[in-house]
């Protein structure tokens, strides 16, 4: 997905840029706009936010690739299994303890 398709969002990247820099492939970004040359953003609810605080950052025209992804959808997309593999390991845990 595009930059420019997730304006107003929270955004990782899902592969390094054509330098190797594996840069906003770990914590999301909030894109705020993106021009011919940049991507506008800022950092909110990270780790990066109290290094930055929510101060607009840039990024070059390294970054207008199709290697984003919407944040909130990969973690709602992911939400059942880590639920499914947790009540695994809990109902496991249950059926080992002593009575």
């Amino acid at each position: 997905m595009e930059a420019k398709d997730l304006v107003g969002k929270l955004a990782i990247r899902t592969f390094r840029t054509n330098s190797r820099d594996w840069s906003y492939t770990s914590s999301p970004i909030n894109i705020l706009k993106v021009t011919k040359n940049h991507i506008m953003f800022n950092h909110i609810g990270t780790r990066e936010e109290g290094i930055f605080g929510d101060e607009v950052r840039i990024l070059n025209h390294e970054y207008l690739d199709k290697c984003w992804a919407d944040y909130k959808k990969l973690v709602k997309d992911a939400e059942p299994t880590i639920i499914s593999r947790v009540k695994r390991r809990i109902e496991k845990k249950i059926k080992k303890e002593p009575k």
